[in-house]
């Protein structure tokens, strides 16, 4: 790599302190460091265990150098600038350089796991006597390995299904789901923002279908997992096929609990769905439409697609959405339809809810609004302390 100008300080006031120099000496334009590169980037992999405890690794940078020039200069690191520890907790030359003094200088990115976006940057400014100033920019990325993703198994009469789990924090805001597999898009936007960010999620894993199919003896049973939070929802949604009686219900309530346990670490829900035109959209919570009942507020942005919104049960989070002309529907909860449903539940135990519902292929636009999501939950969160 082509070598470029490199860090290299003469601060009077450190010089003085330590009765090096007496008077500011200008610099020789032959006495200089170079380096390879003035950016690094550097991709950290974290497991479960590191992610867990908020600590890394430090990584150290080292850079060659040599005094060419006949006066004493000084490396240093201006703490106006920059956001590290001026001492570096590495290893860098602590006395004035001579001519033809040589070796290296290493500094060191703290262990430190870091606010969202999740990109660590440490800028090492170098000022001189001159206006001219330099920089070294130190990147380090943040990813998540996948032997931080949990599989459990459950059985369901001769049949079993597997919540697929990615679990990163011990307490975490908020957990992110999905529950009908089929909705592949919602799956892959959730995967996308974890590759960038520390997020808790799971899915469901049991064929590829919407509906959790399951038997006994031969008896053939299906249900729809975002209809089993409730007594109503457990008996409606067996009843659909004509498939109800005692040993359906107990499954489908068994599904719920478990379901339900790998909600309870979290203080916000945000569940994923995908749609298909003419299906579901924000339009079907208009006065005429068949969702109505369900509707509180409801805010369209009329330069939106409609198949793209969000549902909560938060007031915080509708009003967002509406100052940020995102479509959103606010959750009634005196008139709500009890139809078994995740929102519904959340509703009755006054617990925080959110659906990201997109059009099936709409990717980058879900993954846009599961951050927007994590953001203004963020905002709630710290107006409640």
């Amino acid at each position: 790599m082509k070598a470029l100008l490199g860090v290299l300080i003469i601060i009077p006031s450190m010089i003085n302190a330590q009765g090096w120099m007496n008077e500011y000496i200008p610099l020789d334009p032959a006495n200089q460091v170079t380096f390879d590169t003035k950016t690094i980037n550097d991709t950290i992999w974290l497991s479960r265990e590191d992610s867990l405890a908020y600590r890394s690794k430090s990584t150290k940078y080292s850079f060659p150098f040599k005094v060419s020039a006949g006066e004493n200069v000084m490396f240093h690191y201006s703490k106006r600038i920059g956001g590290a520890d001026p001492d570096f907790n590495c290893d860098f030359p602590k006395r004035p350089l001579q001519k033809g003094d040589s070796g290296k200088i290493t500094i060191c990115f703290p262990g430190r796991i870091m606010t969202p976006p999740y990109v660590h940057t440490q800028k090492y400014v170098v000022n001189s006597n001159s206006s001219e100033r330099d920089l070294l920019v130190v990147n380090r990325h943040f990813k998540w390995i996948d032997r931080d993703t949990i599989h459990t198994k459950l059985s369901l009469g001769d049949s079993a299904l597997v919540i697929i789990e990615h679990a990163i924090n011990s307490k975490p805001d908020i957990i992110f789901l999905n529950l009908h597999e089929n909705e592949a898009t919602s799956i892959d936007a959730l995967k996308v923002v974890a590759d960038s960010i520390p997020i808790d999620y799971f899915y469901l894993e049991h064929g590829g279908e919407r509906r959790v199919g399951f038997s006994k003896d031969k008896k053939q049973y299906s249900i729809d997992p975002n209809r089993i939070y409730t007594e109503l929802g457990r008996v409606a949604t067996l009843e659909e096929n004509d498939q109800f009686d005692e040993f359906g219900l107990n499954m489908s309530n068994y599904l719920a609990e478990q379901i339900i346990l790998k909600l309870r670490r979290g203080r916000f829900i945000i569940s994923v769905h995908n749609n298909t035109p003419d299906n579901y959209s924000i339009e079907s919570y208009l006065p005429e439409g068949n969702e109505a009942a369900n509707t509180g507020k409801l805010f369209i942005n009329e330069s939106a697609d409609p198949d793209d919104f969000i549902y909560t049960t938060n007031h915080f989070v509708f009003e967002a959405a509406k100052r940020d002309q995102i479509n959103v529907i606010l959750q009634n909860e005196e008139t709500f339809v009890d139809d078994g449903s995740l929102s519904i539940y959340c509703g009755l135990m006054d617990k925080q809810y959110i659906n990201v519902e997109t059009e099936h292929g709409h990717l980058e636009e879900q993954v846009r609004l599961i951050l927007w999501a994590k953001q203004v939950v963020e905002e709630f969160n710290t107006l409640q302390k």
